[in-house]
């Protein structure tokens, strides 16, 4: 017969399942309980219930523009390119150089049906280093006047 060692009281037994129950039925028991066969049951059932539950949507608010500071050079860069109507924000990454967003209005937008239902809005970003600065604004603010189809006065 094959004997194990009880981790609670050393004790060496050929049923150490039937022995740890004794620990919990209070035979020198050191304050250490164990699960029953139920009790793992009802942890696996809870387990699943909560894995098969649908993850809740939070709704998404459009990014507001000009929220953060925003340099006047590129609100008026963004003005004379794309539009007065089109929105901006920019925030500045641990990482360095700053990101650089574009609010396009809804009726400007030519997004799928399916991104501007699922994100309510059309916010196009790119990471502009510091060594490119508002030419690097520039050059991606043509990039987008050029899909949207945007006529760049000169």
């Amino acid at each position: 017969m094959i004997t194990k060692k009880c981790p609670v009281c050393e004790m060496e037994s050929g049923n150490l399942n039937m022995h740890l129950k004794s620990h919990n039925k209070g035979v020198e028991n050191k304050g250490v309980e164990y699960a029953t066969k139920d009790d793992l049951n009802e942890i696996k059932e809870l387990i699943k219930g909560i894995a098969k539950k649908e993850p809740e949507k939070q709704e998404e608010k459009p990014e507001e523009p000009d929220i953060a500071p925003v340099s006047p050079k590129y609100r008026k860069l963004v003005d004379e390119i794309l539009g007065e109507d089109f929105g901006i924000n920019v925030s500045y990454p641990d990482t360095g150089g700053f990101l650089f967003k574009i609010i396009v209005p809804k009726e400007k937008s030519n997004a799928s049906k399916a991104h501007l239902e699922f994100y309510k809005t059309d916010i196009r970003t790119k990471s502009i280093p510091y060594s490119e600065g508002i030419e690097g604004v520039r050059k991606y603010l043509e990039k987008v006047a050029g899909n949207l189809k945007i006529t760049i006065k000169k």
